[in-house]
């Protein structure tokens, strides 16, 4: 039996998608990375052009980073009780 072309074709197609759906967890992940990556970009390129006010900007953001960080442990964690 003889395969053409468009037969390997298909399963290639077939297997790309099973492997694409066996990873799909992780591709989520990278996608919300890849996200979360541009706005911070963008928040970091709006800090930049304020350079006077850049030490009052980074205290800001390390107490809001860890405000949201243990907000949102803390509320994870009790919600099991």
């Amino acid at each position: 039996m003889r395969f053409r072309k468009m037969d390997w074709a298909l399963f290639a197609l077939v297997v790309s998608i099973y492997i694409l759906w066996q990873i799909r967890q992780v591709l989520l992940i990278v996608f919300a990375a890849i996200v979360l990556a541009t706005a911070l970009n963008q928040i970091v390129k709006i800090l930049q052009k304020n350079t006077y006010k850049t030490r009052f900007c980074c205290w800001n953001i390390r107490f809001f980073v860890t405000y949201n960080y243990i907000g949102f442990f803390r509320t994870n964690c009790t919600a099991n009780y």
